[in-house]
């Protein structure tokens, strides 16, 4: 019965460790808008860390360059242009710092980081759970 709860507990922290939200102010510089050039095709395109060659893949942005992709590390969206993007588009904001990124919202929240690392825990104490069956 403890090492169901040791688990239990272990593979809680895993679920947890999903994108940070953005910033208070954070404004999305990836737009559409701010990438299309007077005549140009443009295309956003959706994707997620499983799925990373999703956009370069997809026949219909042949032959366009990807001019930005949106903040997010499990989910994005790329802007595609024909023929490159525009110069005048606004540069990204930068990403949070780890310190910042790991910093809670004011009035608390549940957006602490939390190490990869419990995966691997995850696996040891599933193993020894089977075993004690």
């Amino acid at each position: 019965m403890r090492t169901l709860a040791l688990a239990l507990v272990l593979s809680v922290p895993s679920l947890a460790a999903a994108d940070v939200p953005a910033p208070p102010g954070y404004v999305e510089a990836c737009t559409l808008a701010n990438h299309q050039r007077e005549g140009a095709r443009c295309a956003e395109c959706a994707t997620w860390h499983s799925d990373q060659r999703r956009c370069p893949d997809r026949s219909e942005l042949a032959g366009m360059t990807m001019c930005c992709r949106t903040r997010g590390a499990s989910v994005w969206t790329e802007i595609w242009c024909e023929g490159g993007c525009a110069e005048e588009a606004p540069a990204a904001p930068a990403e949070p710092t780890r310190e910042a990124a790991t910093t809670p919202p004011e009035g608390g929240g549940c957006s602490a980081s939390v190490p990869r690392a419990s995966a691997p825990l995850n696996l040891i104490a599933l193993a020894l759970v089977r075993r004690r069956r």
